[in-house]
């Protein structure tokens, strides 16, 4: 088993050597990917810090696409700038998306591990799965918004506000985590 741990962490590391490269991973939580992947046992395999985005909602999940995100605080012209711009078919959403992170643990007692890290972070929402061999954390925050433009009369100014406040929220939490890693983890 040592084998094939060694060979799927080398696989998600190369992935997400990948995806730093050519800009595809979210930077605001590179400090939090590598300190977990640093540590025996355990590896990151997708994460976000937190976004605000418009989203396109199809009638499928298939024909649904992100229209704009930001990873960063948005600003009420850039927010009202990207729906003025929009002239897709589907409707279009505003949404704000806690931070989550996916982790791949060795063996039964290294999740258990993380899901003890998760409980003294005061985080609410995460669980494990098995996969094939390993266990899968999920990890995921609470503070998010979503609602359709068509439907919202409201101010821009408040709503990107409210937003900001949930990404800095979402971005306390992760940090939270993150410390209880440090203590647990040594």
């Amino acid at each position: 088993m040592t084998r094939q741990w060694e060979e799927f962490k080398s696989r998600a590391l190369s992935k997400l050597s990948y995806a730093r490269e050519h800009n595809l991973a979210d930077e605001k939580i590179f400090y939090l990917l590598d300190y977990i992947n640093s540590k025996e046992g355990y590896v990151t395999t997708s994460s976000c810090s937190g976004r605000i985005l418009l989203l396109a909602k199809g009638p499928s999940k298939k024909e649904t696409y992100m229209y704009k995100k930001w990873h960063d605080k948005a600003t009420t012209n850039s927010v009202v700038d990207a729906i003025n711009s929009y002239d897709g078919p589907y409707p279009l959403y505003y949404k704000v998306d806690p931070f989550i992170l996916h982790i791949v643990a060795k063996t039964p007692e290294h999740a258990h591990v993380i899901l003890r890290i998760c409980k003294n972070a005061g985080l609410k929402r995460f669980g494990m799965q098995l996969m094939r061999n390993f266990y899968l954390i999920e990890i995921q925050g609470t503070d998010k918004l979503e609602f359709p433009i068509a439907l919202c009369n409201c101010n821009m100014d408040e709503v990107v506000g409210l937003s900001n406040s949930l990404l800095e929220r979402t971005w306390s939490r992760t940090k939270l985590f993150y410390l209880s890693a440090q203590e647990t983890l040594k």
